[in-house]
């Protein structure tokens, strides 16, 4: 069964910047990344140490369909932990990260 969840949510004030963890549970793969906000994003899975998403611009998603906003990949996630990293650009607002998994 896929699932969306949400590892990040927050109001940033233009130019902020703000690290996040998230420890994957009940869930053995992560087939996309949904990223909803005006800014960058880095991820980092720690199991192996690989850089799924570094400075990510999600300024060009701020007005399209939510379908191109997703960021596909394919990685087994059982038991990992996610630590990532957010800049907000533009104006102040939510930026948000959800992964898609199974």
């Amino acid at each position: 069964m896929v699932s969306i969840v949400k590892i990040y949510r927050d109001d940033l004030l233009p130019g902020q910047s703000k690290s996040f963890g998230f420890t994957v549970k009940g869930y053995k793969k992560v087939s996309g990344i949904i990223l909803c906000g005006q800014g960058e994003v880095s991820l980092v899975f720690d199991r192996d140490h690989s850089v799924v998403a570094d400075s990510f611009d999600l300024s060009t998603s701020k007005d399209v369909e939510p379908d191109k906003r997703t960021w596909s990949i394919q990685k087994q996630i059982e038991g990992d932990f996610v630590r990532g990293s957010m800049t907000k650009k533009g104006i102040a607002g939510r930026l948000s990260i959800y992964l898609i998994v199974e």
